[in-house]
């Protein structure tokens, strides 16, 4: 929902450059690189599919609060062998791709959405430490939290 609005933000401004009520349109202007257009597509198209791959892993246990639940399962494996947080790593790098392929406002989203991502990634994490205390740092030492081999 709220990377829609972001969506409708970025298509009244492109409606407001092509019209020409925005001034020094060059911040604003779109990309027309078709090089840079279809390596933004084939980023967003990848993160998309990180995002798709790391909720279907999760399968029956997404959405569950690690925390009160017994029977909560340490996902380890598929997208989450690479990175802790492949949902959110997915979303951002779709967003990145969006920022390459299309506008640099795209860079709007990314901006708003990676802090609170990562604030989110560390508040999750806090719970699972809890919820799987032997396990779960492990996991963390051996996995980087978006980006693997980095961050």
């Amino acid at each position: 929902m709220r990377l829609g609005f972001f969506a409708l933000v970025v298509l009244a401004v492109r409606i407001a450059v092509a019209t020409g009520v925005l001034p020094n349109t060059g911040l604003y202007a779109f990309n027309s690189s078709m090089i840079l257009g279809l390596f933004g597509f084939v980023c967003a198209l990848l993160g998309g599919g990180l995002a798709i791959a790391a909720r279907a892993c999760l399968g029956r246990i997404w959405g569950r609060p690690a925390a009160n639940e017994k029977d909560t399962e340490l996902v380890t494996t598929g997208p989450y062998a690479l990175v802790r947080h492949p949902l959110y790593s997915g979303l951002l790098f779709a967003i990145l791709g969006s920022a390459i392929g299309q506008s640099v406002l795209w860079l709007l989203p990314l901006i708003v959405y990676g802090p609170y991502f990562i604030q989110g990634a560390r508040r999750e994490e806090k719970l699972l430490i809890d919820r799987f205390p032997d396990r779960y740092p492990a996991y963390m030492k051996r996995t980087k939290m978006l980006l693997p081999f980095v961050l």
